[in-house]
């Protein structure tokens, strides 16, 4: 029914972004800092418009909220791909689906060690 078409359009839309993106690696993050430093390096970002990203809020699917069904196949077609992973800000720091993504990448092993940290812009 209808219910199905917010989760199916959000994976739809997070498989898309990963498989066709370029670049050097994905950028993960808070937003918009990540969306920023993912351009700055020409790396390839999971972005939807906030009217999207508003109206996939709105559903949950079986305890997963739908922006989350999207940003997590976004993070596997990127580990599929085998894509670097940076992160915009410390995951020391990380909160909300910033945090859900690096849980989310250990999981699958990728864990600290692979991640690179981009400087901040302005600071040493």
């Amino acid at each position: 029914g209808v219910f199905v078409v917010p989760p199916v359009a959000a994976a739809a839309i997070g498989y898309t972004q990963g498989f066709l993106g370029a670049g050097v690696g994905i950028v993960i993050g808070k937003f918009p800092g990540y969306l920023n430093a993912a351009e700055a390096i020409g790396a390839n970002a999971y972005s939807v418009s906030t009217a999207t990203f508003a109206y996939f809020e709105r559903f949950s699917y079986f305890g997963y909220s739908v922006p989350w069904i999207a940003n997590r196949a976004f993070l596997q077609a990127s580990i599929w791909r085998g894509q670097q992973i940076y992160l915009s800000a410390p995951a020391a720091n990380a909160t909300g689906y910033f945090a859900s993504e690096l849980d989310f990448l250990i999981s699958k092993g990728l864990g600290p060690s692979v991640w690179q940290i981009l400087p901040v812009p302005g600071k040493p």
